[in-house]
C-alpha cells in the first residue's frame, strides 16, 4: 500500500479547515485528503512543468485511484499554537490608525512524522510518479508549512489508527471526531455531474431539443456547461475565485467526512517532556565550525567579540541540554542540585579560534578535563 511520510522541518503546520474563517483558530489536523491531492497536482505544475492542458495520463490515473479510497493517518504529537497580529486598515479612527485583529494559528510539530496510507494497488509507473511528486513537495497548507515527503510502498508499519467512521464506529473512550474534506470517487462524481449538468442547462431556459441554436444561445449554454467541471481532476484544480464567482459553498466533487482521532492528537498545551536516557562514553573535546548562511566568511564574528560570543554559546548549550531533557555537569559547572562544583575547573572550556588568521572567529573548541558526558554531546550537536 502506498504510504506517504511527511516531516515538518519548520516544526509548523498551517491549515484552516474548509468552511472556517482563519480567525476561528481552527487547525485542519490531519490534513484532509482533498488538500493532499490538490498539493500533488500543484507540485506537478510548479516543479514538473506540466502543460496547461493538464497532468499526464499516468498522473490522472494515480489521482483517480487515490481519490477512490479514504486514507488512514498516523499522527505525530502536535500542539495547537497561535499568535495575534493587529493589521493596519489604511484608515484612521479617532486620530489613530485603525487596525483589525488577526489570529495566526498553527500546529506545532517537533520531530514527529505524519503518515498517510491509501489502501489501493498502484502500477509501477503510478508508484514512480507518486514518488517523484512526493520528492518535490515543498509545503502543505500555507507556504510556511515546509515539508519533506517520502513515499513508501510498505504496509508493515503500524499506528495508522486515524480512520473515517460514523458515531457508531467510535473506537472507545478518549477519541473524538473531526470533519475533513475528501474527493468523491470518480464513478460517484460522474453520476452527480450528469444530473447537475442537466439542471444547469435547463436553468438557461433554452429549448435543448432544438436542432440549431443561435450564437447567443450557444454562448449561454457553453457558460452553463463550464459551471460543472468535466471530471474529478478538474474539480481538484478549481480556485477560490471561481468558486466565489459561481456561488459554490463547497468545491464540486468533494464531500465532508468524519474521521476518528485521539483527543490528545492536537493538545492545547505543551506536552510534558520525556526525560531521555542517554548513554555515551565521555570524550575530552568537540570542535564546532562556524559558518554563515551566505557562505561569506566576512560575516563571521570578529575576534574582538570572543567573550560575548562565548557567553551566547554557553547559554545556547545549557538551553539545548535542558531541551534534551537532561542536565550536563560538564557544561554547567554545577552538580545535579544546581550547586557550583568546588573542584578546580574541570568542566567545559569554550575556546574560540581563528585558524585562518583573518580576524574572524571560525571554530570553537569545547574542551572539558572531566570529559563531555552524553547530555553535553547531545546539546553540542543540537547547536
Amino acid at each position: 500500500m502506498p504510504t506517504l511520510l511527511l516531516r515538518f522541518p519548520g516544526r509548523r503546520y498551517h491549515a484552516t479547515p474548509w468552511g472556517h474563517h482563519v480567525n476561528e483558530g481552527q487547525i485542519e489536523w490531519p490534513p484532509s485528503p482533498w488538500r493532499l491531492l490538490r498539493a500533488l497536482l500543484a507540485t506537478g505544475y510548479a516543479k514538473r512543468h506540466w502543460p496547461a492542458e493538464g497532468p499526464p495520463e499516468v498522473t490522472r490515473s494515480l489521482i483517480t485511484k487515490l481519490a477512490s479510497v479514504l486514507p488512514n493517518y498516523r499522527l505525530p504529537n502536535a500542539v495547537g499554537a497561535h499568535s495575534r497580529h493587529y493589521m493596519p486598515l489604511a484608515r484612521f479612527k479617532n486620530g489613530r490608525e485603525d487596525t483589525t485583529l488577526v489570529f495566526d494559528t498553527w500546529a506545532k510539530i517537533d520531530d514527529g512524522t505524519l503518515g498517510v496510507r491509501w489502501d489501493v494497488a498502484l502500477t509501477a509507473e503510478e508508484t514512480e510518479e507518486f514518488a517523484a511528486l512526493a520528492h518535490h513537495l515543498g509545503y502543505l497548507g500555507r507556504s510556511e508549512s515546509w515539508i519533506e515527503a517520502e513515499l513508501l510502498d510498505d504496509d508493515s508499519e503500524s499506528g495508522f489508527d486515524v480512520r473515517p467512521g460514523e458515531a457508531r464506529d467510535c473506537p472507545g473512550p478518549g477519541w473524538e471526531q473531526v470533519s475533513l474534506l475528501a474527493p468523491l470517487p470518480t464513478e460517484a462524481y460522474e453520476g452527480w455531474r450528469v444530473t447537475a449538468l442537466a439542471q444547469a442547462l435547463a436553468a438557461t431556459g433554452i429549448d435543448l431539443d432544438k436542432k440549431k441554436h443561435s450564437a447567443p444561445e450557444r454562448k449561454k449554454l457553453d457558460a452553463a456547461t463550464r459551471t460543472i467541471p468535466v471530471d474529478l481532476i478538474a474539480c481538484l484544480q478549481v480556485d477560490t475565485a471561481w468558486l466565489h464567482k459561481l456561488g459554490w459553498s463547497q468545491p464540486p466533487g468533494s464531500q465532508k467526512l468524519l474521521y476518528w482521532r485521539r483527543k490528545d492528537s492536537l493538545e492545547s498545551a505543551a506536552p510534558k517532556q520525556r526525560r531521555r536516557v542517554m548513554t555515551a562514553e565521555p570524550i575530552p573535546c568537540m570542535l564546532l565550525t562556524l559558518s554563515s548562511a551566505s557562505g561569506n566568511r566576512g560575516n563571521l564574528p570578529r575576534v574582538e567579540r570572543t567573550l560575548p560570543q562565548g557567553e551566547l554559546l554557553h547559554r545556547a548549550l545549557l538551553a539545548n541540554a535542558h531541551r534534551e531533557g537532561g542536565h550536563s555537569i560538564a557544561l554547567s559547572g554545577c552538580d545535579n542540585d544546581g550547586k557550583p562544583l568546588t573542584t578546580p575547573h574541570q568542566h567545559a572550556h569554550l575556546l574560540h579560534l581563528d585558524l585562518d588568521s583573518d580576524g574572524h572567529l571560525d571554530h570553537v573548541l569545547i574542551w572539558a578535563p572531566m570529559g563531555l558526558d552524553a547530555h553535553a554531546q547531545a546539546a553540542i550537536r543540537a547547536t
